[in-house]
């Protein structure tokens, strides 16, 4: 199954439901030339949701890594600003289609 195309970047961070399906993370570079940190829904029967976009980096070599736990997806990635870096997190909602 193919999860994703286009310009990417960095590593993938994987995280299995209570359900058996999962959620797969990346980073993209986006026309705009943004890198965006994507997430995507693959059901147990190996049906692929949306691409969402979570969050962005200026880095290029990121490994969004996720974690379930307690009914909560959670997704961490490094960034960096002005010379210092620091860590992105965002709780994502599991109802993803």
């Amino acid at each position: 199954m193919q999860i994703a195309t286009g310009k990417l970047l960095g590593y993938v961070g994987i995280a299995m439901l209570d359900d058996g399906s999962l959620a797969v993370s990346w980073v993209e570079r986006s026309a705009s030339g943004d890198n965006n940190v994507n997430l995507r829904h693959v059901t147990a029967g190996d049906v692929a949701g949306p691409v969402r976009t979570i969050g962005t980096t200026s880095q290029l070599r990121v490994f969004p890594q996720l974690q379930y736990s307690n009914g909560h997806l959670y997704a961490v990635w490094t960034d960096e600003s002005d010379g210092h870096r620091y860590l992105e997190a965002v709780r994502v909602p599991v109802s993803l289609p």
